[in-house]
């Protein structure tokens, strides 16, 4: 009886203590709190306005300045963030498949840190945007809190998931906000757990909406950053890109509507920031570090009760926070109006920060970290040690490393990656990397492309009827382009086309001008054949070297064109040729008077400069048709100074457009029901983009100055008329200074609605009204094999309003595939890419840090083939061990 009571004392002895060790361990466990954004960049400055959180964060925590995803794109970044998994092992590849399907429902939510952390007595509750796809019809593994979101990010006019009973909300900003709605939520979640459960830590999860689509505000923000132009990078318009990938070869410059838009959606992106940084502000009780007493506390609404909680429960210095985002952004970036699926900085690269317990104030760390990291370092901080199986590790020894290397204590070398794994879509079956480089080079390399064209007969010299080029090659056998004449001048006559009563002057070719054309033609041209016959002929490098940069524009626009898809203006490939001004007033500053036409088309007998030149044989006979022959040589073309070529070739760039356009507007024509065919300017001719009249066009021959007019022998039914004029084009009411983006982007909308009414053959008024009051359609926004949308004046219901018009944009193509390696460390900081189609792309960010230049062809083979083999072996890694192992090399 005896040694039974002390036994049963002994067990329950043990029993409190157990208990009572059990409490003290749950009570010293820290609380976790993450805050995720959707869509939130770095590059283009979105951190720089969300002050509060900036203060709590990076000046009471650590920033890590080179934080990425392992994808850009937001249902497979998440599922890595939740599973610490590569997307090549949680196999979400998209937004659709496998976004909350069978395979994530039985396999992956319920390997997930929350089911870690509730199996090991946290209280964890999930706020907010959980997965595209996500219908609501369960509550996850792990989540004792649920309140989410039933599909994509709203801000008004959602169904959330609240533990299991779904809930419609409207639009009241008061009730319905849905960033403030996740804000009071979880802020009574943890005010319950304090209560009911006083010795579990909790895990507590702010998922907002925001920076995402439909990017709608807080009212008290509506009014905010009117003129902010913060995401104008570098990058920003950067384009065509012919180094890059297919899309991006096949993106353009913005049109004004376009770069409109951009500033408009990242005046309203910023907006919704504000309500995060008010958020973060109320539910980071670090806050309470700059309110030392309780007097000072009582002027914040919120700040005495939380105050007395943290002080009262000792979490005050017991408590970590994660900041990050899913993925960045691009706003014009290349080009491309808007979007996060390229794996450049702009949409890899996301806020990362992390304060808590002995983690010094103000820390920044370099050395690269990934979302893969985030659930490794939740189960670290929570004293759990984290699955082999897991991609990730966690950062917190990195923290504790960087921690004492900044408070100059001894600290043993930690070991960390140097290259974090970028891959979007499946991984790609690609040949070896010789020959892929050997085709690329060949295709896109500027000299062997000229080489390989000049092969062709088209370009045979001499020059033959209505030849453009031609190839001949020098001293050193390799091939120089010159640029020919047509052998039979066609000179064009008065063009005059009545429409609606409204006279087309657009093709008229004036006195002035033909008086300067006999002069160029046979007055200044006649009187310097007797210098030219008896004298050698001097050619500049330069005037060689831009015209074969002509060459290799056209034949990329001609590319380009046998495609069947481009967006954008294809302008200048090189800064030299023309400026990358984009308001539209600086795009007619260039102009010349008609002084300087005359004195550019005079007596070329001046013109031959001898340092670096390209001789040309004695003996050269100069004809009226301005065809220049030498024996045997052959030279076309009048020498111009510098300044006047570059205002040739922006007018060659024009025509370009100009034709692009045309071709364009066949092919729909083509595609719908239409007899004819008429040649369509798309709201602008060139003289009405440039702002003046024909008299005051620019150019070096013939043919590209006076495109525009028609022989004299030929009728009126070869004249190129404009379907429609409208003198109220801003560029006929304004000086080019007072032009505006508004006013271009008012009148191209007005006059695409006059095409696509009569396009439609709309048959009454009654009809036309009828149709207006319904949602536009579209119907030329769909491309086979891209991701296009469209947007219009009702595309927000709330303010600030877009009253520019509709337009579309394709923002993604299906081919746009790859896996790269992103590395930084103390030697290299680079972006090596190997695309889907094939494509491979380098680019140096010490050197180029938008990642303007592709310059793999400067990097040997052997650099190559290593970088290639390290990125093959980390898109085969499975688990830590693996994937750290090839990080490091």
């Amino acid at each position: 009886m005896l040694i039974a009571e002390v036994m049963l004392l002994f067990v329950t002895i043990t029993m409190c203590c157990h208990q009572s060790l059990q409490r003290r361990l749950h009570s010293s466990r820290p609380n976790i709190v993450l805050f995720i954004t959707d869509d939130q960049d770095v590059e283009l400055g979105s951190m720089n306005y969300m002050r509060k959180t900036l203060k709590i964060f990076r000046d009471e925590g650590a920033e890590f300045v080179n934080g990425y995803v392992t994808t850009p794109i937001c249902c497979p970044s998440r599922t890595s963030m939740l599973t610490g998994l590569y997307v090549h092992n949680h196999h979400v590849h998209s937004n659709k498949d496998n976004c909350t399907g069978q395979y994530w429902i039985e396999h992956l939510e319920p390997k997930t840190y929350a089911t870690y952390l509730a199996n090991s007595g946290y209280r964890t509750g999930y706020f907010g945007k959980y997965l595209n796809e996500y219908n609501g019809s369960y509550i996850p593994p792990g989540w004792k809190e649920w309140m989410a979101l039933v599909r994509n990010s709203r801000f008004y006019n959602y169904t959330v998931n609240y533990n299991g009973r779904k809930i419609k909300h409207g639009d009241n900003y008061f009730e319905d906000y849905f960033t403030d709605l996740i804000v009071n939520d979880s802020i009574n979640f943890f005010k319950r757990s304090r209560l009911l459960f006083p010795q579990k830590p909790i895990l507590l999860v702010l998922s907002f909406p925001a920076p995402h689509g439909p990017e709608d505000p807080a009212p008290k923000y509506n009014d905010f950053f009117a003129n902010n132009t913060a995401h104008r990078t570098a990058s920003w318009n950067y384009a065509p890109n012919p180094d890059k990938q297919w899309l991006l070869r096949h993106t353009g410059k913005m049109e004004p509507v376009h770069v409109a838009f951009t500033d408009f959606l990242q005046r309203r992106r910023l907006q919704t920031l504000l309500s995060v940084d008010d958020a973060v502000h109320k539910v980071t009780p670090v806050v309470l570090y700059y309110v030392r007493d309780e007097n000072e506390c009582l002027k914040h609404l919120f700040c005495l009760q939380l105050y007395k909680e943290f002080r009262q429960f000792g979490l005050l210095d017991n408590t970590y926070f994660l900041y990050t985002s899913d993925h960045g952004y691009h706003l014009g970036q290349y080009g491309l109006i808007k979007g996060k699926t390229l794996p450049y900085d702009c949409d890899i690269k996301v806020p990362f920060f992390v304060r808590g317990p002995k983690i010094a104030k103000g820390l920044r760390v370099t050395k690269p970290v990934a979302n893969i990291d985030i659930a490794p370092t939740i189960l670290d901080m929570a004293g759990l040690p984290a699955p082999p199986r897991f991609d990730g590790r966690s950062i917190l020894p990195l923290l504790i490393y960087e921690t004492r290397l900044k408070q100059g204590k001894p600290s043993a070398e930690l070991r960390w990656r140097h290259s974090v794994l970028i891959e979007r879509g499946l991984r790609p079956k690609l040949v070896r990397l010789r020959e892929r480089l050997r085709k690329q080079r060949e295709r896109y390399s500027k000299d062997i492309r000229i080489q390989l064209e000049c092969e062709k007969e088209e370009y045979q010299s001499p020059c033959k009827d209505n030849q453009l080029w031609e190839c001949r090659k020098d001293e050193v056998d390799r091939y120089r382009i010159f640029k020919c004449r047509n052998s039979k001048s066609v000179w064009k006559v008065d063009c005059t086309c009545e429409l609606n009563d409204t006279i087309l002057e657009e093709n008229v070719l004036t006195s002035k001008t033909k008086k300067l054309m006999k002069r160029f033609t046979e007055s200044s041209l006649s009187d310097s054949v007797s210098s030219l016959v008896e004298e050698p002929i001097f050619i500049s490098e330069q005037t060689l070297i831009e015209w074969e940069k002509q060459f290799f524009h056209q034949l990329l626009q001609e590319e380009i064109e046998h495609t069947g898809w481009y967006q954008g203006l294809f302008d200048a490939l090189e800064d030299d040729f023309i400026g990358d001004s984009t308001h539209p007033s600086e795009k007619y500053d260039n102009q010349i008077d008609e002084n300087e036409f005359r004195r550019a088309t005079r007596s070329i007998e001046n013109t031959r400069i001898r340092h670096k030149d390209f001789r040309l044989a004695q003996g050269c006979i100069l004809f009226p048709n301005d065809t220049l022959r030498c024996m045997p040589e052959i030279y076309r073309g009048v020498i111009l100074n510098r300044k006047q070529q570059k205002h040739v070739v922006n007018d060659k760039i024009r025509m370009l457009r100009k034709r692009l356009r045309n071709l364009k507007y066949i092919r729909r024509q083509l595609k719908g029901n239409g007899t004819t065919v008429q040649p369509l300017l798309f709201g602008e001719s060139e003289d009405e983009e440039d702002g003046n009249s024909s008299e005051h066009s620019s150019g070096d021959d013939q043919q590209g100055l006076f495109d525009d007019v028609v022989d004299n022998s030929s009728s009126h039914e070869h004249c190129p008329c404009v379907l429609n004029s409208d003198k109220s084009h801003p560029l006929k009411k304004k000086p080019f200074d007072e032009i505006s983006d508004a006013d271009l982007i008012r009148w191209a909308t007005r006059m695409g609605r006059g095409r696509s009414e009569r396009r439609r053959g709309r048959k009454s008024k009654e009809e036309d009204g009828k149709r207006r009051r319904g949602k536009p359609k579209h119907i030329f926004c769909n491309v086979p094999n891209l991701n296009c949308f469209s947007h219009d004046n009702s595309h927000w219901r709330t303010e600030p309003f877009w009253t520019l018009g509709p337009f579309c944009f394709c923002q993604n193509s299906y081919n746009n595939s790859y896996g790269c390696l992103r590395t930084v460390n103390g030697s290299h900081n680079f972006l090596y890419c190997e695309f889907v189609t094939g494509f491979v792309s380098y680019y140096d960010m010490y050197n180029d840090p938008f990642q303007l230049h592709n310059i793999v062809y400067e990097l040997s083979v052997p650099m190559l083939e290593q970088l290639s083999a390290q990125l093959d072996k980390l898109r085969r890694c499975h688990g830590v061990e693996d994937c750290e192992k090839y990080s490091v090399a």
